[in-house]
């Protein structure tokens, strides 16, 4: 499934939010992504767990979600993540470059997502 997004807003939301559109959209498109997500609120050491129903409310009421999920420590059950290096030629690098610039995102979302598109076609 795809998401046309306007790229001014999603770089507006990953500086409000943290996330940009493009990062959403895999989240999203995830069919292995958990239903519970683990919240921590700010200046406690306490942490809850949100459904995702819940944090759906939270954010069509527009409450600031930062304050409630730490994404860098988010885990996706089934899916580790390994660390890997991959050498573009530097024409490829550019494209890729330029491209995430005109969708307001980084090098490295580009690259999953468009991959995640990719393999998710070929199934």
């Amino acid at each position: 499934m795809g998401f046309e997004f306007d790229p001014a807003k999603s770089a507006a939301n990953l500086e409000k939010h943290g996330i940009d559109f493009v990062r959403a959209q895999a989240l999203w498109s995830d069919p292995d992504r958990g239903e519970h997500v683990m919240t921590k609120k700010r200046r406690t050491s306490r942490t809850k767990a949100r459904t995702a129903a819940e944090l759906d409310a939270m954010h069509d009421a527009g409450i600031d979600l930062s304050a409630h999920v730490d994404l860098g420590q988010g885990v996706r059950p089934g899916r580790a993540i390994q660390r890997v290096n991959v050498d573009f030629p530097v024409d490829l690098l550019r494209e890729i470059d330029q491209e995430a610039r005109r969708l307001g995102v980084t090098r490295q979302a580009f690259i999953k997502v468009r991959l995640a598109d990719s393999l998710t076609k070929n199934h």
